[in-house]
């Protein structure tokens, strides 16, 4: 956990400022598509008359979104430029102990197609394994239910294989989170990033991995309590785009503290001064 709380302590003087520039990014992806459907996913299947494929495809994704594609490469274009920015003021931070807007936005450009590269796999592998997911829940649901509705085994076989796959994906692509601050703050080229995430990673892999499950799962959790209550759309569209932003203030200052951490670079941001 030595991770996440130091990132919750450097949440303390960053999170305004990157709560800003991640506003944008989060109120669109709360409006234009539903990345926690694993949340949504479940009280429609429990209703749902499944009987093929696409009946499941239609649960799991976001049919408007999936058909029209622009929500998709709108929300990845805003959550790229968001994050690079983030990333661009975090580095500043640390490197000369003061917050400040003015110069990481001048040096964006130095981040931007660092962080396209690691967010677009990290956006591609997430959709894989929504489709994934599609399958196993096809299956299982044909398998233990047959077509028709669902029943009590099949709901909680789905239930189990949901929490396993997410956290198979999240524990596959952890070090990908690094690569943009690798070749950022280090100036590796692409190749050397991969390498030097996974053996940065490596030397506290499961403080590192339960640190980044830590943020899904509290808001997968909120958003399960959230459910219960069936608020109308017009709050879940508000309540999303707080979520979402304090998940990537979270994320994107997780990464850059990792990354400092791992590598034992030092940080002018806690320097004391005598």
């Amino acid at each position: 956990m030595k991770f996440t709380l130091k990132t919750l302590s450097y949440l303390k003087k960053g999170l305004p400022a990157l709560a800003v520039v991640f506003l944008v990014p989060a109120v669109i992806m709360a409006v234009l598509v539903k990345p926690f459907n694993i949340v949504s996913f479940f009280p429609l299947y429990a209703a749902a008359d499944i009987g093929t494929f696409a009946d499941v495809v239609w649960l799991v994704f976001d049919k408007y979104a999936l058909t029209h594609v622009y929500p998709y490469i709108l929300v990845f274009a805003v959550c790229t430029l968001g994050f690079s920015v983030a990333v661009s003021i975090i580095e500043n931070h640390f490197r000369v102990g003061r917050l400040t807007f003015s110069r990481p936005f001048k040096n964006v450009n130095s981040c931007f197609f660092p962080v396209l590269k690691a967010f677009g796999v990290i956006f591609l592998i997430y959709l894989l394994c929504n489709f994934l997911f599609a399958c196993i829940v096809t299956l299982v649901h044909l398998l233990i239910s047959g077509p028709g509705p669902v029943n009590a085994a099949d709901y909680i076989v789905t239930a189990v294989v949901t929490v396993g796959l997410f956290m198979l994906m999240l524990q596959l692509i952890k070090s990908v989170f690094l690569w943009a601050p690798m070749m950022t703050v280090f100036g590796y080229n692409f190749a050397d990033a991969v390498i030097e995430s996974s053996s940065a990673v490596s030397k506290s892999s499961w403080s590192f991995y339960f640190g980044l499950l830590f943020p899904f799962a509290t808001i997968i959790l909120l958003e399960v309590i959230i459910g219960v209550f069936k608020l109308p759309m017009w709050s879940l569209y508000i309540v999303n785009a707080i979520f979402y932003d304090l998940l990537f203030s979270y994320l994107s200052a997780y990464i850059m503290v990792s990354a400092f951490e791992l590598t034992g670079m030092e940080r002018r941001d806690v320097r004391k001064i005598y």
